[in-house]
């Protein structure tokens, strides 16, 4: 076979296992929610709108550890001439960052300290905008864009549709924000929990979410504002209770389903690359052994005659390679180092093979001379 079409070879075999493996891929998304995130949480529940005067209450509770709100306002976050739309998280000064999405558990780089110069940023919001920690970010309130240094950089937060950052509710952006409420999209917390099914029951059944109710003073009389609280257990907001250890445990199946899966696709897509390597190669073989009988009959080494052959599959088998790191983007790390180990193999098995095929090609030869020459005799 010729230099050109051991090339075209090695593409041809490249674009197969592409296309198998991205269509396996296609069945089989990676799932970002490993169980490494919900894991890594120190809360165990996100709950919504509590009032501010709830908070001390809900601290005081034995089935509770602690309690960190939180304000979420959407904001659009420049670095660098790139603009992103995000939810910029804001906690109160005297707030455990530790217990939520942003705390250290959960931090990539840098740290989870928060002051009202700085800001931490989910690796959505860093990776779009090509943040890393160090950097300076802005974000506009107001009439004034306030200049931020990325202390840190979380993995990406899961309970969130968006981009997020966090930062502290304070200065300029506490007073820009209290000119008008209504910027703030919604407000919750992060609860850390001592017994995890006494306060799942609590929040389930008996949590009221105050900040939907407001002061007991907005109302006429007391029925007004016990039938206003007992109207809210009712809707919706009373369901919004997010249980991280649920969140846990459902993640964990499915990530072992997909690793199950992922294991699987890789079987098929190594059984492909053997038997269509080998395939090929022997089909190869079949084909030139016309062409290194002669050669042997010439007078040519038996050893050079493998090595020629062998060159061929090394320069389709290294094309291959070139083509499958070409599209590492496609495979998961497994994936694609299977696959290498794979072929490395099947250029061993092939050379084996070869090597046998033309050594008994080799003594076929021999005999037939011998043969010939006692006939002559």
């Amino acid at each position: 076979m010729k230099t050109s079409g051991k090339v075209i070879l090695g593409i041809f075999l490249g674009v197969i296992l592409g296309g198998v493996v991205f269509f396996l891929n296609s069945t089989n998304p990676y799932s970002e929610a490993t169980p490494n995130y919900y894991e890594n949480c120190n809360f165990d529940f996100i709950i919504p709108k509590p009032w501010y005067t709830q908070i001390p209450e809900l601290k005081k509770m034995n089935i509770i550890e602690d309690v960190t709100p939180y304000y979420v306002t959407g904001r659009k976050l420049s670095y660098n001439g790139k603009t992103l739309d995000i939810d910029l998280f804001l906690f109160e000064p005297d707030s455990n960052i530790d217990i939520t999405a942003f705390g250290t558990s959960l931090i990539k780089d840098g740290d989870s300290k928060l002051s009202s110069e700085n800001i931490i940023l989910d690796e959505r919001a860093a990776t779009n905008l090509g943040v890393k920690e160090g950097d300076k970010v802005s974000v506009t309130f107001g009439d004034k864009i306030l200049k931020l240094d990325v202390t840190g950089i979380v993995y990406q937060n899961m309970f969130s549709t968006r981009p997020t950052a966090a930062t502290l509710f304070m200065g300029h952006i506490k007073s820009e924000i209290e000119k008008s409420v209504e910027q703030l999209a919604y407000s919750s917390a992060y609860v850390s929990a001592v017994n995890l099914s006494e306060a799942e029951n609590y929040f389930n059944n008996k949590y009221v979410a105050m900040g939907k109710v407001g002061k007991r003073s907005w109302y006429e009389n007391d029925d007004s504002y016990e039938y206003m609280k007992k109207s809210i257990q009712n809707t919706s907001v009373a369901k919004e209770i997010t249980n991280v250890s649920q969140l846990k445990a459902n993640s964990t199946s499915d990530y072992t389903e997909a690793t199950n899966r992922e294991i699987l696709n890789v079987l098929i897509s190594v059984i492909i690359i053997l038997v269509l390597t080998i395939a090929v190669w022997l089909f190869n073989i079949s084909l030139s052994s016309q062409t290194f009988r002669n050669d042997i009959r010439l007078g040519t080494k038996v050893s050079s005659v493998i090595n020629k052959f062998v060159a061929g599959e090394f320069i389709t088998v290294l094309i291959f390679i070139v083509f499958i790191i070409f599209l590492k983007k496609l495979y998961s790390p497994i994936q694609f180092y299977s696959f290498i180990v794979t072929v490395v193999i099947s250029f061993i098995i092939i050379f084996i093979v070869t090597r046998k095929k033309i050594n008994r090609v080799y003594e076929q030869i021999k005999k037939e001379k011998k043969n010939r020459e006692k006939v002559s005799d």
